[in-house]
């Protein structure tokens, strides 16, 4: 009789903690769901903020077209372009891409339109960008957040399109010219907010009748496929450099390198942002 009792006992222990098992189990899954919807809605609310500060619209300008464009990555990165019209006619537009992924990038980018908002009119591309890495590594603190910037003022003089650049940390920008060839230009300088002395200096690049001018952020030549290779920089160019004379659009351009890097990348999230600003010369179509 007090073997069975025991037996009886022993089989009550287990049930009561088979019981406390699934209630833990149960009690896990309910966290994990919390966190889950938690994160879903923190990135919800990072790349709402994200797409706030791309532009409404395309300025459009006689003798220029313009494509600009982006994908988001799984995890909301801090891609951002915008076009500013100066006061005195000429066309400043941006390319950044700040380092990590949710609100702290997305924050960092909110910092950043409203510094170009507060300065544009006023100074040169290399003076902005000065002045906002020093106020970027002034208020960041601890924070390890980076930004890459490019920085263009496009001044039309007769059918040339005269462009002073400035920034760090951007690839290295592509200009496919009328007769198909392809140069790249780079732009010499650290991200900002790097709490490190640099001189930023900028550059000229004209742009002559059907010459075309690709910026993009990394997240294009450092996407990788399903075996882990990128796509880089040398795909890039040799993309550039295949299409025929009657495809030279912006708009092509942009929609091509979207597409390949889609395909390189199957069924699956990107790794980071990709954005794309294409400005062509177009005075010898109009």
């Amino acid at each position: 009789e007090l073997k069975r009792e025991r037996q009886r006992s022993e089989m009550k222990i287990q049930v009561e903690k088979s019981k406390a098992k699934s209630r833990e189990a149960e009690l896990r899954a309910d966290i994990a769901e919390k966190e889950n919807k938690r994160k879903s809605e923190e990135l919800e609310y990072a790349r709402s903020i994200q797409q706030s500060f791309l532009p409404a619209s395309i300025p459009k300008y006689k003798g220029m077209e313009i494509f600009a464009g982006q994908i988001t990555a799984s995890e909301v990165g801090g891609d951002y372009y915008d076009f500013f019209e100066e006061s005195d006619g000429s066309l400043s537009f941006v390319l950044g891409d700040a380092t990590g992924h949710g609100i702290g990038a997305a924050l960092l980018v909110s910092a950043v339109k409203s510094s170009l908002i507060t300065l544009q009119n006023r100074k040169t591309p290399s003076l902005v960008v000065t002045q906002m890495d020093e106020t970027i590594s002034k208020s960041k603190a601890e924070s390890n957040l980076l930004i890459s910037l490019l920085i263009g003022r496009i001044v039309q003089k007769n059918e040339n399109l005269e462009i002073t650049l400035s920034g760090g940390g951007i690839p290295p920008l592509y200009i496919l010219d009328a007769s198909g060839k392809v140069k790249e230009k780079e732009i010499v300088g650290l991200p900002l907010g790097s709490k490190i002395r640099f001189t930023y200096k900028q550059s000229k690049l004209n742009l002559q009748p059907g010459d075309t001018l690709v910026c993009f952020t990394d997240g294009l030549p450092e996407q990788s496929n399903i075996n882990g290779e990128q796509f880089n920089y040398h795909r890039v160019k040799e993309l550039l450099n295949e299409i025929p004379e009657d495809k030279r659009k912006p708009e092509y351009l942009g929609k091509l390198l979207f597409s390949t890097a889609e395909k390189w990348k199957p069924e699956t999230f990107f790794d980071d942002d990709v954005t794309i600003v294409i400005i062509q010369n177009t005075w010898d179509t109009n």
